[in-house]
Order: structure tokens, then sequence, then C-alpha cells
């Protein structure tokens, strides 16, 4: 699989661009097949042995993607939701990141975390008020206030969500 690939190019190109390059095409072979078990230990190895490279916040995104879409390990909606708030936290101005809080917000409302989705679902609408995943992020986030009791907050949301879509071209 990835580490053995990893480790036949390192032995023969050690510390190569190349090498992380044909580890990314891994990962994004396996999650394209629907492998998200092999693209979550492609990605793993990836960002653990090139920290450095230009191509992270993809690799991030596609990791997170993978744990949100598998069905282990058994906290991959946790997993799917940390490693998005990465993301977008070390990389906010990354295309790859764009969408990142509206994803987190999902994983943690599917992992239970209604605390932490309602935060992800506000920094998202906050940054990304004419995103096109910004009306599913309104009625995700008012659903989530609703539920939670919080009658500020509801009114804050509906009336935030009022001005994101005024403000659509």
């Amino acid at each position: 699989g990835a580490a053995r690939t990893a480790t036949a190019l390192r032995q023969r190109f050690p510390a190569a661009a190349a090498t992380a390059r044909a580890l990314l095409a891994e990962g994004y072979d396996h999650f394209s097949a629907k492998r998200y078990a092999q693209a979550i230990d492609t990605f793993e190895l990836y960002l653990r042995d090139y920290p450095q490279d230009a191509s992270r916040p993809s690799a991030l995104a596609n990791l997170a993607a993978s744990y949100y879409l598998a069905d282990a390990p058994a906290n991959h909606y946790q997993k799917a939701a940390e490693t998005y708030l990465a993301l977008a936290t070390q990389f906010p101005d990354s295309t790859s990141a764009e969408d990142a809080y509206y994803w987190a917000g999902q994983a943690q409302r599917q992992a239970g975390d209604e605390a932490g989705a309602i935060d992800s679902f506000q920094k998202f609408l906050a940054a990304r008020p004419n995103h096109a995943s910004a009306g599913a992020a309104r009625t995700a986030l008012t659903a989530l206030l609703a539920r939670v009791g919080d009658g500020n907050e509801l009114a804050k949301a509906t009336r935030f969500g009022s001005a994101i879509y005024a403000n659509k071209p």
C-alpha cells in the first residue's frame, strides 16, 4: 500500500518532491475509488513525512473528507471535524479551506457535538456569507440553536441568515 510505495520511493529518491507527489496521487486514487481507510493511511503518511509541502492544504481536505465518508474508525466524524478545523485554522486563505468550517460543523453535528457544530457554522457564515453552502449552513445552524434552546442566538442567526440572502448577487 501507501507505506510500501513511500518506502520504495524514499529509498530510491530520498527527500525528492516526486515522492510526495506519488504519495498524494495514491491517496487521491484511493479516495476516488472510495477506499477511505487506505486514503486515510496514505494522506496521514504524506502529512507526517512532508509537513512543509505546498499541497498540505489539499491533503488535509482530502484526509478530512476521507474520515467523514469512512465507516471506521468509530470516531470518524470527530476525526473529520478535527481535521477540517486544522485545515481552517492552519490554512485560512487556501481554496482547499474555503468550506472547512462548514464541513467541520457537519461532522461535529454527526458526532453529537452540537456546541462545536454551532461554533463552526457561525464561523463559516461569518467568513463566507455568499458561499454556495451558506444556505445549508444557516438551516443547520438555525435547527441546532432551536434544539439547544438558545433564543438569543437563534434570533441572531435568523437575522444573520436574512442578511446573507440579501448579500447574494
